[in-house]
């Protein structure tokens, strides 16, 4: 059986160098702690991206 991976807490707890892909996969096999989600700030409404258009 494999073993339960530790959620990530802070953004140092993220390997550096990592492909974005590299760093999805990490992402998904860890996890975000609530503690982490609740000290994320929202982006600013100008860094949103725009939502997609249907042709």
């Amino acid at each position: 059986m494999g073993e339960e991976k530790k959620p990530i807490n802070n953004l140092s707890d993220i390997p550096e160098n990592l492909s974005d892909e590299e760093r999805m996969d990490f992402l998904e096999k860890h996890g975000l702690s609530e503690e982490f989600l609740d000290k994320v700030e929202d982006a600013p409404e100008d860094e949103h991206p725009r939502p997609r258009r249907s042709r």
